[in-house]
């Protein structure tokens, strides 16, 4: 005999769990800056050196991928005296998520053989352990020093990548992360 209920409450587990794993993927963006700073005047840029070793290569990568996208919005990186300065810099925390999914009643039904009585009531809970990653990237002007733009990044972060899958991930967040970079003041 086929266990309907088995089967419907194992495909929606199944659909859930993917709905629900494709929406935590997303990378989320905050933003903040000066309103009052002149973005127009900045044409180069540099990195401030990070001290964390033990993420140097990815910094690395990311640094590389900035410059190549800030390039495209025709920002040029310079060695000496940049108009501003960007620290990179984040982490990952452990997180876990809980959904509850009431399954409803079934008081039984016609099978093969006769009717089938009971009730079954019930409820799945679905736990789902995940890391997740934060980018900071600090715009600071070359002068004053003062942090002038300020892109905060987070998403899930996926199990043991490819460096292919790594290097997409690192491109995708960054055109995230500076999307508004600089911001269009005259819009406000």
């Amino acid at each position: 005999m086929i266990n309907f209920m088995k089967i419907t409450k194992v495909i929606g587990f199944s659909i859930s769990t993917v709905l629900f794993i494709s929406a935590c993927s997303t990378i989320q963006v905050s933003e903040n800056y000066d309103t009052s700073y002149d973005f127009s005047k900045l044409k180069t840029f540099n990195y401030i050196p990070s001290k964390d070793k033990k993420h140097a290569l990815t910094i690395r990568q990311i640094q590389k991928e900035l410059k190549t996208q800030l390039a495209a919005k025709g920002f040029r990186f310079v060695t000496a005296n940049p108009d501003f300065q960007i620290a990179v810099y984040g982490g990952s925390e452990d997180k876990v998520s809980i959904q509850s999914t009431y399954s409803g009643y079934n008081y039984g039904g016609w099978y093969r053989g006769g009717y089938g009585g009971g009730i079954y009531s019930g409820s799945t809970i679905d736990v789902y352990e995940y890391k997740e990653g934060t980018l900071v990237l600090d715009f600071v002007d070359g002068k004053s020093k003062e942090v002038v733009f300020q892109s905060i990044s987070t998403k899930e972060l996926a199990r043991n990548p490819d460096m292919e899958t790594r290097l997409k991930n690192i491109k995708n967040v960054v055109t995230k992360a500076i999307r508004t970079f600089p911001p269009d003041l005259k819009k406000k």
